[in-house]
């Protein structure tokens, strides 16, 4: 069967199914069991059409894409259709371990102590399921206002100046390399990535926003010009709230780049989603941003995940205008001033110490060079 669903790459730098195939052969098994796990990838990769090298070893999108496969259609029968999935389930396993399920996870502590404020029992089993994906899932503890220290701790890197840099320079760079690279969808899809990450910092749209975006209802030329906005409507949005970005010239550049000599590699025509999935319509959000975490992982070690692109925005921003809080407001596209301020107040701490720091030490120069320039007293005025 040829699935055009997986028709193309999605990431040059994602697990495939071809790098399970070799952590099979590397891995510690028993000769049969891996003979069988192999052979359920490589009936996996018939079914779907496509070589191992272009499949990536992801669980949910493979589940949702097989589930489609007609048994028949490949020459075998429901049952044995029904032993490769489940083998196919074990050997992505090896390279991305099955988390346990929700309830088979302890309560954190706030959420703990919350669960037994609840009076009955009742209630308690009514709000199980939300306690526990809370918890999981690691949301704010209850009453808690702010970024997590989780939050806060991948953005330390983010005080260092190389490490501001190595991010900015990211899209450019990644451009560089779709270029010359050798295969064209794995050059597009380094395309694809570059101009993710320019938008996420010039235009800090979460990522449900992102991976919607559609060049026909998104982009929006206000005139003749070259000028281009990211428009989305308030229906879109989380909260909402209607965003629109006027794009930077070079941003521009970028992805008109991207859009002219890259993305026709990524879809067939017919499809207007700026960043094509691989069944027609959009990405899917997850693994798109896992792309995006690992390509900037790989490229200057830091360790980002695409909703942390509105914090640095902010942190930047406000690192550079302290209290400048209503700017960041209409940036993210926050509802109300509280919001920001209950998220960044504090986050220009360090910022504003080195403003303290720079005007002490200003004053403590100014009064050194003020004492060196004094001319010294002359022998014979000394005694007088």
């Amino acid at each position: 069967m040829s699935y055009e669903g997986i028709s193309r790459t999605e990431c040059a730098s994602a697990t495939s199914l071809a790098d399970l195939l070799a952590t099979l052969k590397a891995g510690d098994l028993p000769e049969r069991k891996r003979q069988e796990l192999a052979s359920a990838i490589r009936t996996a990769a018939r079914a779907l059409g496509r070589s191992p090298e272009i499949i990536p070893a992801d669980g949910r999108l493979l589940a949702s894409r097989l589930k489609e496969v007609a048994p028949a259609a490949i020459g075998i029968s429901r049952g044995r259709w029904n032993n490769v999935r489940a083998l196919l389930r074990t050997a992505l396993a090896l390279v991305q371990p099955i988390s346990p399920g929700r309830h088979r996870n302890d309560l954190s502590p706030d959420w703990l102590a919350l669960s037994n404020e609840l009076g009955s029992r009742s209630d308690k089993i009514a709000l199980s399921q939300v306690l526990h994906f809370c918890s999981t899932r690691r949301r704010l503890a209850p009453g808690r206002r702010g970024l997590t220290e989780a939050n806060r701790t991948r953005l330390r890197p983010f005080d260092d100046r190389g490490n501001i840099l190595a991010l900015l320079k990211l899209p450019d760079e990644l451009m560089r390399q779709a270029r010359r690279h050798r295969n064209l969808q794995r050059g597009a899809v380094r395309a694809q990535l570059a101009v993710a990450i320019e938008i996420l910092l010039m235009a800090p749209v979460r990522m449900s926003n992102l991976v919607k975006l559609d060049i026909e209802q998104n982009l929006v030329r206000p005139g003749q010009g070259r000028a281009l906005h990211i428009v989305v409507g308030a229906e879109e949005v989380k909260n909402k709230e209607a965003l629109e970005y006027p794009l930077p010239l070079e941003t521009v550049d970028l992805l008109e780049r991207y859009i002219r000599e890259f993305r026709p590699h990524l879809t067939s025509a017919g499809n207007s989603a700026l960043f094509p999935g691989l069944a027609g319509g959009p990405k899917n959000q997850a693994f798109f941003g896992t792309q995006i975490s690992r390509t900037i992982r790989a490229h200057t070690g830091l360790r980002v995940h695409p909703h942390l692109f509105r914090h640095i925005g902010a942190k930047l921003y406000l690192d550079a205008n302290p209290g400048a809080y209503e700017v960041v407001r209409r940036v993210l596209g926050h509802r109300s001033i509280d919001t920001t301020t209950s998220f960044y107040t504090g986050l220009e701490t360090a910022a504003a110490v080195r403003h303290f720091d720079k005007t002490i030490l200003n004053l403590r120069r100014e009064s050194s060079v003020k004492g060196s320039k004094r001319a010294p007293l002359k022998r014979s005025e000394k005694g007088k």
